[in-house]
């Protein structure tokens, strides 16, 4: 019994610096998003726009494919991908907290 609470005390003590390491790794990747949130949003505006006028004066193709560029320039895109990404790294470092506090 003593080697159990003994081993759980070890895991807990080398748990403790990948929390503090997420913690700030999913702080600087909000801050981007924050940063690149505006960034992404007018270029998927101005591709959005230069897409359409395309399509109705251009090649269809290629207004096609500057509004599917547009998307995933968008938070819809793949922005969101990252976000997510994001999530899954806080839910981890949420489990590890649970499991020093615990």
């Amino acid at each position: 019994m003593k080697g159990a609470v003994f081993m759980k005390i070890i895991f807990k003590i080398l748990a403790a610096p990948f929390v503090v390491i997420l913690t700030l790794v999913v702080a600087f990747m909000q801050f981007l998003f924050h940063i690149s949130g505006w960034v992404f949003g007018l270029v998927s505006g101005l591709l959005g726009m230069i897409g359409v006028i395309t399509l109705f004066t251009g090649t269809i193709f290629n207004g096609i494919a500057l509004l599917v560029i547009a998307f995933l320039a968008s938070p819809y895109g793949i922005p969101m991908l990252a976000v997510h990404l994001t999530v899954g790294l806080q839910s981890i470092n949420y489990a590890l907290r649970d499991f020093i506090t615990g």
